[in-house]
């Protein structure tokens, strides 16, 4: 059955290929014949053309697909039209001098109208035109119009937020959850496709989770999502999350407060915030806070077997733990505009944090009823992170577009971690302790201009120091050192837009005392982008990226966490590298969208865990470079309105698994195998009577094979009500997983020829959990603007839980 099915799914995947090559190669030959009719009509008539450029006044982005109508002043007769294309720019012929009104529309934005005067042989230049988005006012309230959904381009599809989804939400982080692709876990680790190795933008200055938590959900106009950054972006990120805000800022006081509170002691759950803004003159101060508060009961256990002939040694273990977690960040900053192309911005926070599982361990050998192994566990953990930098902004002509950026990022981390487990009565006392200290210095220059209406040219550099030691015994200590360059080309026409670059990255890493392992990684990229009509769009991509070892895969320090388990890092560790192409069709229609993926992505040398039994019948687990592993498959992303007060987005991801074990790998048991999987997620909101919103959020995801683990976790879903009671205040209320009882948040699966091992961590909750929520918004003062920034996020340490 499972070969019928994977052969079914191939012949599926191969026919949709072919359709999407087909329709691409039609929609090719389009522009010929237009470029052709159009070159026929240039000569024998006068070229006479008007140009411009569309932008959103709110979030100073372009504004694609912008309906143009060239009309007669006298007639009213429609002469000439056209639309905008992905980068809000237009051009249409006009071939008779004379008086004309241009009229502007799209969809969810104010209609605007420009008188004309054409003189003979001439070419108008409009410049740039700012559209408003449309708000009807009803009873007194103010009601945003209905947009477009979503909008597929060069490199990135934008997500536009709607008053639907600010009714739902209350921060930045709700509003994630309710983008299509995107994922907020539990503890409200951001993920993009299933991957945590992203970059998250705000305006695009890069930022991070906990930033994006303080930021009240009413603020933000579009997401951007790209699954292929370009080549300006970190080898190591697989994508990019840019969250574009309203671009005017409040001077005088601005400010929100988030409370949540839990229903049960035995289900702590929140996350506070708070931030405060204030502007003056040439200056805005900042400051704000974000909260983890964690208390939960936790059940992590693993199921055992040894195989040694034809006996069975049944290992069984419990860990019944109590999850104490608070994590506290205090951000702090500046602007000042220095004059009109100047900008310096200074940010930082100071971070400590804790994550502690203590409670009781039990192991069951063969069966048995009692333990025959029975601990206290004890967890002491506290880590206190400083960041800050400094940020430089220069525009080099009046136009803009021309402009040179500087970074500069100093952050530091030093932390202390102990577990213990002890039993008095049998004198058994194991302690795992580790002293993590953590350096990082980083600089970044970006450099970018156009070279004309249609190309643009962007080039940067990025340098990156770092040491991480363990001072428990310093044995330890690991540095590294990257540098590298990157060139970027943009080309923007009517009908095809397209992105290429390459960035070079130089490695050095490894222990201190030892020779550095250098590696040097060319990596390009490039993205096309054609508009086939004005709802569909044909894109295809290609990107190699990295994926370097972090400090808890390098850490050679053992840890011992009952009498059969080890677990180690590995200091010689080397990168795995990455590839990855797809082909992506769009259909936008009225505010309905839809696009259809096909992918392969292929990694070489992945780091995963081995696991093997020494001859003393323990299993030891250590990271190593095992082989490839190799994807590929389809995906449908939706986002749909039905009706006007309820949207759902669902996205279905499917495809195949191929794994090929290196040397090493084929030496230790491991073989190749081919294995299906899938994700499901959707997100719908909808509004009630009352100023009531109703949200849902679920996301799952098949068992993933890796080298040698199968990894898995249940279903996660949380329904949430909202109440806006004006004047700045809402509450609600919010449930986590109901009616399941448990989760597991993390589960693994191993199976070899001397062992097998079924792990699982799992969170034991109500049969109803929920939480109330306040937020309030205030606000007084003039409107201003801020500063964007660049900063590079350098917190690498193993965040510890599920």
């Amino acid at each position: 059955m499972k070969t019928k099915l994977t052969h079914a799914f191939k012949r599926a995947l191969k026919i949709f290929m072919a359709l999407a090559l087909l329709s691409f190669s039609q929609a090719m030959a389009q522009p010929e014949q237009i470029i052709a009719s159009n070159f026929t009509l240039l000569k024998t008539q006068p070229n006479r053309t008007i140009t411009g450029e569309i932008i959103e006044q709110q979030s100073g982005e372009a504004v694609p697909f912008a309906n143009l109508a060239l009309i007669e002043a006298e007639s009213s007769t429609l002469v000439s039209g056209g639309t905008t294309n992905m980068a809000g720019k237009f051009e249409i012929v006009c071939n008779s001098p004379g008086n004309y009104q241009l009229r502007i529309s799209a969809l969810g934005y104010e209609t605007v109208y420009k008188d004309i005067t054409l003189e003979k042989h001439t070419t108008f230049c409009l410049g740039t035109i700012y559209l408003v988005v449309e708000e009807i006012y009803l009873e007194g309230v103010v009601v945003a119009a209905e947009r477009i959904k979503a909008i597929s381009g060069i490199e990135k599809t934008t997500y536009m937020v709607n008053r639907n989804m600010l009714s739902a939400s209350n921060t930045g982080t709700d509003l994630l959850k309710l983008v299509p692709g995107i994922s907020v876990d539990i503890r409200q680790n951001i993920s993009l496709e299933g991957s945590q190795q992203i970059k998250i933008l705000v305006d695009g200055v890069e930022r991070d989770r906990d930033f994006v938590a303080q930021i009240p959900a009413g603020q933000i106009d579009k997401i951007e999502v790209s699954t292929q950054p370009s080549a300006r972006f970190d080898g190591s990120a697989s994508g990019v999350i840019n969250i574009l805000l309203i671009r005017e800022k409040n001077a005088g006081f601005e400010g929100q407060v988030y409370l949540e509170i839990p229903t049960s002691s035995n289900e702590v759950y929140l996350f506070p915030k708070y931030n405060l803004r204030y502007g003056s003159g040439k200056l805005n101060f900042f400051a704000s806070y974000t909260g983890e508060l964690t208390n939960l009961k936790v059940l992590d256990s693993y199921q055992r077997n040894l195989f040694d002939n034809n006996d069975i040694t049944r290992i069984n273990v419990s860990n019944h733990l109590q999850q104490q977690t608070w994590s506290h960040r205090f951000h702090y900053g500046m602007d000042y505009f220095v004059n009109e192309r100047t900008q310096l911005n200074f940010y930082g926070y100071y971070n400590p944090f804790s994550f502690e599982y203590s409670g009781k361990s039990e192991l069951f050998l063969n069966g048995s009823e009692n333990a025959s192994w029975s601990v206290d566990k004890k967890d002491q953990d506290l880590n206190h992170g400083f960041h800050n930098s400094l940020f430089f902004k220069h525009i080099l002509s009046e136009t803009g577009g021309h402009e040179l950026t500087a970074d500069l990022i100093i952050y530091s981390l030093k932390g202390e971690n102990n577990n213990t487990f002890s039993n008095e009565e049998i004198g058994y006392y194991q302690q795992n302790r580790t002293l993590p200290s953590h350096l990082a210095l980083n600089l970044k220059i970006d450099y970018c201009r156009p070279l004309t209406a249609i190309f643009n040219y962007e080039a940067g550099g990025y340098a990156r120091h770092e040491k991480m030691v363990d001072r428990t015994t310093g044995d330890f200590a690991y540095g590294e050192n990257t540098f590298a360059l990157y060139n970027t080309i943009g080309y923007n026409g009517k009908k095809f837009t397209a992105l290429a670059g390459v960035r070079l990255e130089k490695s050095e890493l490894g222990q201190s005392d030892e020779p550095k392992h250098a590696f040097t990684a060319l990596l390009p990229g490039a993205s096309v982008n054609f508009q086939l009509n004005k709802g569909q769009n044909l894109s295809l991509s290609y990107r190699q990226s990295i994926k370097y070892p972090r400090f808890f895969q390098l850490n050679p320090s053992r840890t011992v966490t009952d009498p059969f388990s080890v677990h180690s890092g590995n200091p010689f560790l080397k990168p795995a590298r990455l590839e990855n192409i797809q082909l992506e069709h769009s259909i936008r229609f009225g505010n309905q969208y839809v696009s259809t993926r096909v992918f392969y992505g292929q990694s070489k040398e992945v780091i995963s865990h081995l696991n093997w039994l020494n001859n003393e019948g323990i299993l030891e687990s250590w990271n190593f470079n095992l082989g490839n592993i190799s994807q590929y498959g389809m995906q449908v992303t939706g986002a749909f309105s039905l009706g006007k007060k309820t949207g759902i987005n669902p996205v279905l991801r499917m495809f195949e698994v191929k794994s090929a074990p290196n040397t090493f790998g084929l030496e230790n048991g491991l073989t190749a195998y081919r294995k299906m999987a899938w994700s499901a997620s959707v997100s719908a909101y909808t509004l009630l009577p009352g100023e009531i919103t109703a949200s849902l959020v679920f996301n799952y995801s098949s068992p993933l094979p890796e080298l040698q683990v199968s990894r898995f976790s249940n279903a996660l879903y949380f329904l949430s009500l909202e109440k806006d009671f004006g004047k700045g205040f809402r509450a609600g209320l919010i449930s986590a997983i109901p009616f399941a009882g448990s989760f597991v948040y993390q589960g693994s699966e191993t199976n070899s020829f001397a062992f097998s091992d079924y792990s699982t961590g799992e969170i034991l909750m109500s049969m109803v959990p929920f939480w109330i929520k306040f937020n309030f918004q205030f606000f007084t003062g003039k409107k201003r603007e801020s500063i964007d920034r660049q900063r590079e996020e350098t917190e690498s340490i193993q965040r510890r839980g599920f």
